[in-house]
């Protein structure tokens, strides 16, 4: 709030008059002295180390505002194109900075990639097949209806496979496989009911030890309610074999890279042992926790018998049959349009570059990587 230092009783009834003009209320710090006469013009004076705090700049921050108006204005118009359904301001992008950063990264390499292959189908060039491993974790019933129109989307533009797909693979086409880590109830409660609406398949990554607890990571997706638990044995084994693919998550989510290459063993024969002997079938898909791994542990899961791995990197998946390794991107439920499309298209493929360089600097200065 500006302040505003008078020196006279008239100079008090000045501002009083002059405040009726701008939506602005100043407050007014008297420091009368009649023995000091001064002229009207100077008592105003502006003061230039911090000119908010004076009356002269009261038209200044009447315009700043409206400009803010207006700009806030304009970006509220800019996320309806987009599809953003959120309260767009200002403030909002202080905050979200660093998404709206990844958002304009994403739409640049979009924008870079899309012509070429636009170009190259005009000239009868065939080409590759592209995929997208989708990742959640809990879906809440106030976000269900984001989740079936991510769905929606997902139909729409692409091809919905398991993420155990191995081909056959049609030129051109773009496939997407929906995952979720952990086992959260509100995923069987939720998201499995419309995807068998859809006929869309997933896998479920489950932590074979935790099964009907609540975990300590759970009010990240409580989404300000309570904490809510994981699936139950009962639970697990009801759920429809022909939509949903069960896949291990270790046996008590640990960060693989941190243990003994023992410890990390056995995470991963046990999990899928216990997930084999409930379910009566074989289970050959494992996911990484916190998406950590090494090329130690890929060897590892190669003899824990799995076929195919999944981190947290957001590369291209199902770039070829036999592919052990495979990426996934991570989608909230509060994405907008634009972001969900933009990860289903494969416009993310540049953050594991970016993740690279930020280790390379922080190697170079001597830094801890994050």
């Amino acid at each position: 709030m500006p302040v505003v230092q008078v020196r006279t009783t008239r100079d008090v009834r000045t501002v009083e008059a002059a405040m009726t003009q701008y939506p602005v209320s100043p407050t007014i710090v008297s420091s009368v002295d009649e023995t000091r006469p001064r002229h009207f013009a100077s008592r105003f004076k502006p003061n230039l180390s911090n000119p908010a705090r004076t009356f002269n700049c009261m038209p200044f921050i009447y315009l700043m505002r409206k400009g803010d108006a207006l700009v806030e204005r304009s970006l509220g118009m800019f996320a309806r194109t987009l599809g953003m359904r959120t309260a767009f301001s200002l403030g909002w992008c202080r905050q979200n900075l660093k998404r709206l950063f990844k958002l304009t990264i994403s739409i640049a390499y979009f924008l870079c990639i899309w012509p070429c292959e636009t170009i190259g189908w005009l000239l009868g060039v065939v080409r590759n097949p592209r995929g997208v491993v989708l990742y959640y974790h809990a879906v809440s019933p106030a976000q269900r209806s984001r989740f079936y129109r991510q769905m929606d989307l997902l139909l729409r533009w692409a091809q919905p496979v398991p993420a155990s797909f191995s081909g056959p693979f049609e030129p051109g086409c773009r496939y997407a496989a929906v995952t979720f880590d952990d086992g959260f109830l509100s995923v069987v409660e939720n998201a499995v009911l419309e995807l068998r609406k859809r006929e869309i398949p997933c896998t479920v990554f489950i932590i074979s030890d935790f099964l009907g607890r609540v975990p300590s990571w759970a009010e990240e997706y409580s989404d300000g309610g309570e904490p809510e638990r994981f699936v139950t044995l009962e639970e697990l084994v009801k759920m429809p074999s022909d939509l949903v693919v069960i896949g291990s998550h270790t046996v008590t989510h640990p960060k693989l890279t941190a243990v003994s290459a023992k410890e990390a063993a056995r995470e991963l024969v046990e999990s899928r042992r216990q997930l084999e002997k409930w379910l009566g079938m074989e289970v050959t898909l494992f996911s990484f926790p916190f998406g950590d791994f090494n090329q130690s542990l890929i060897g590892l899961c190669r003899e824990a018998g799995y076929s195919r791995v999944f981190t947290t990197l957001p590369a291209q998946a199902f770039a070829c049959p036999d592919e052990y390794v495979t990426g996934r991107v991570p989608v909230e439920l509060s994405d907008w349009d634009i972001e969900f499309l933009l990860k289903l298209f494969g416009a993310y493929r540049w953050l594991p570059y970016a993740f690279s360089l930020k280790r390379g600097i922080r190697s170079f200065l001597g830094l801890s990587s994050r």
